[in-house]
């Protein structure tokens, strides 16, 4: 028995988000959409992507596909949803480390095999999710937060060029 706890520490330590950052990071994802309708989550999502795409206008081309020139089109809206409810994943998955280390890396091949897509971009989505997480969610805690996002996307960015 002393073996699983031993190995259940471990899942657990990360010197960028700890068990207890984790947690947190949970709660206020959780706090954001509690009472919310898929509306509120397109409208979250789109603001993020669009954001990051003003910042890096060469990302545009990435997001062709799913009709980025109308926002507002149900094809950009639906791959919004997909982008956030699979970030919702990885927030979920911070209470199972090995979990989220398969699910990041699966994600991480994923978007390895999209030409154009380099580590710059998550790190700005990531900018601007937390600057946006930090206007909506009352008592924000942008350390926990910042440290989880790495955690989250480490693996993510580390399969895909700078």
């Amino acid at each position: 028995m002393g073996a699983i706890f031993a190995d259940v520490h471990v899942e657990d330590h990360d010197e960028l988000c700890s068990g207890g950052d984790g947690n947190i990071v949970v709660e206020d994802w959780n706090q954001l959409w509690e009472g919310s309708d898929s509306s509120f989550r397109i409208a979250f999502a789109k603001e993020v992507l669009l954001e990051v795409v003003n910042a890096h206008p060469e990302a545009k081309e990435l997001f062709h596909a799913v009709n980025i020139e109308d926002p507002n089109s149900g094809e950009f809206e639906a791959h919004s949803l997909r982008i956030i409810n699979t970030f919702d994943l990885l927030v979920n998955l911070l209470q199972d480390r090995h979990a989220l280390h398969e699910a990041s890396l699966h994600l991480g091949h994923q978007h390895a095999a999209r030409p154009g897509v380099v580590a710059k971009y998550f790190k700005t989505f990531g900018q601007e999710l937390i600057k946006a997480l930090a206007h909506l969610i009352d008592d924000f805690h942008f350390i926990a937060w910042k440290g989880c996002f790495k955690t989250l996307t480490k693996e993510i960015v580390g399969s895909i060029p700078e």
